[in-house]
């Protein structure tokens, strides 16, 4: 039997406290935009822009050795599914 000390335990509890953290104040956030008259695109726009932002450098840094290179031709094929969505 494999004995867990108090610590590991109560981390997966601390992790979902702050993702309901984060979760509320992107609620509050979201709420204070939109009772100012930012429209719900422009919202998500912004939203996606900053979550890849903030997302790209750690993408970055732990996968760059494990990525296979880019070709021409790949990188055609992602452009031409992002187009037609």
């Amino acid at each position: 039997m494999m004995t867990m000390t108090v610590d590991a335990r109560k981390k997966p509890y601390a992790v979902a406290l702050v993702i309901q953290v984060i979760f509320a104040s992107t609620l509050v956030v979201s709420k204070a935009a939109f009772d100012q008259g930012l429209s719900t695109l422009v919202y998500i726009f912004y939203r996606q822009a900053a979550a890849s932002l903030l997302l790209l450098p750690l993408a970055m840094a732990l996968e760059r050795r494990n990525a296979p290179a880019m070709s021409r031709r790949l990188l055609l094929k992602m452009f031409l599914y992002a187009l037609v969505g």
